[in-house]
Formats: structure tokens, sequence, C-alpha cells
């Protein structure tokens, strides 16, 4: 956990201010028997494949 704490991406997303066009991490959650990380993010009103989609046309 300790490592997990030093990455890179979880340090930029604790030190972001808030913003509207930017997601807030709420957590993060590290699997020691797979290496994986999960992060936890706010909800949007969409999935991001939605949102892209709709700023393509």
């Amino acid at each position: 956990e300790e490592t997990i704490m030093a990455c890179a991406e979880i340090i930029a997303a604790q030190k972001l201010p808030y913003h509207p066009n930017i997601l807030n991490m709420f957590e993060h959650h590290y699997d020691s028997f797979t290496g994986q990380v999960t992060f936890i993010f706010e909800l949007m009103d969409m999935s991001l494949h939605d949102y892209l989609k709709t700023k393509r046309r």
C-alpha cells in the first residue's frame, strides 16, 4: 500500500483543485494479489464513451 501511495496518478489526482471539468477521485484500492489498482471517481451523467461520441458530432 505504501508504494501505491507513491503512484504518480494518485499524487496528481489528490493535488488537483476543484474544477467543473475534472472528475474528483474519491478513493483508490490496491489488490495485492493481482497487483491492480482501481480508481474510484465521482459519477458522470453519462459514460465517457457516450460523452466522446457527442463531442464528435
